[in-house]
């Protein structure tokens, strides 16, 4: 009975392994498609707006607030790394949330990737806010020389002018 149990035992910890492994290396693969999809939509973001940078946040202020419209915010930032649009020092921009939402204001070293209209900068939405990593900074980079090569007529948009 100890010689089947040791069989057992043995077949039982190989396949235990083997799903671990199996089961980690679906785990890594959906992180790298994860990472890459953010990727791929960082540099949509970068070539479908006017500026891009790699920022800390310093200040929020609320604007005003319309119950049946939106809370409008004012967010300035120190730019650590200009990436694409005017370079600047300090920006600052507006943001747009549902009524009551509050805005998260994140200290941490972001890149954040925004639209002008008459010379006011301002939040596109979804997607306009990526962790500054290295890679996400060099995938911004690449996208910002793409975007100097071609034409404004060859660019969507993320901005509403």
């Amino acid at each position: 009975m100890t010689n089947n149990f040791k069989k057992i035992s043995t077949k039982t910890t190989v396949t235990m392994k083997i799903l671990v492994l199996f089961f980690g290396a679906m785990i890594n693969q959906a992180c790298t498609n994860q990472a890459n999809a953010q990727q791929e939509f960082l540099t949509e973001s970068v070539l479908s707006t006017s500026f891009t940078a790699v920022v800390t946040h310093k200040k929020v202020m609320k604007l005003s607030s319309n119950a049946n419209d939106s809370d409008e915010y004012e967010l300035s930032a120190e730019v650590i790394k200009h990436i694409s649009g005017k370079k600047q020092k300090v920006i600052n921009y507006r943001m747009f949330v549902e009524p009551g939402e509050e805005v998260v204001f994140n200290r941490d070293l972001v890149i954040i990737t925004l639209c002008e209209n008459k010379g006011q900068y301002y939040w596109p939405g979804v997607g306009a806010e990526f962790p500054a990593t290295e890679t996400f900074i060099k995938t911004a980079g690449k996208a910002a020389k793409m975007k100097s090569n071609q034409s404004p007529t060859e660019l969507g948009s993320h901005c509403e002018n």
